[in-house]
């Protein structure tokens, strides 16, 4: 195993917003649910919070400073899953992406560090090409902090 490391460049936040919507296309499936409708998806749809994300009333203009703020909110909050789970997104060296979920094992002004095996896909991608991206969702916070 090795310790992977996700350098900090910026830390982007965003609320979900009642507005957005991600209608993506999919297949029949098998009972014949034509799942391209977005009416399928409406009946998944929840009311999120209308609150405003203000920069003004960060607690802190500094980036991993407001990470670790909402990190602990997270972990103080009964949610289902791992607070300190992430999709970590990366790529082959010739653009192929892939992504799956980690265990962020630190954050420190240095990066974010998660456990990978050197010879797993992961490893090996981040071997051929650094660059990656993360990305934490608190559902019930309504909120998702990206890193890239």
């Amino acid at each position: 195993r090795m310790l992977g490391s996700l350098p900090f460049c910026s830390v982007w936040v965003s609320r979900v917003a009642a507005a957005s919507r991600n209608v993506f296309m999919a297949s029949k499936l098998d009972s014949g649910t034509d799942m391209s409708k977005t009416s399928v998806y409406d009946s998944f749809r929840r009311t999120y919070r209308q609150d405003e994300f203000v920069e003004e009333k960060l607690d802190s203009k500094e980036p991993i400073a407001q990470f670790d703020v909402w990190f602990k909110l997270a972990c103080a909050t009964k949610m289902e899953g791992e607070p300190n789970a992430a999709a970590l997104a990366t790529s082959t060296r010739d653009g192929r992406p892939s992504v799956r979920y980690v265990l962020m094992k630190g954050y420190d002004r240095g990066g974010f560090r998660f456990f990978t095996n050197y010879n797993s896909r992961k490893g090996q991608e981040l071997g051929a090409n650094p660059f990656a991206s993360m990305a934490f969702y608190w559902s019930v916070l309504h909120r998702q902090v990206i890193l890239y």
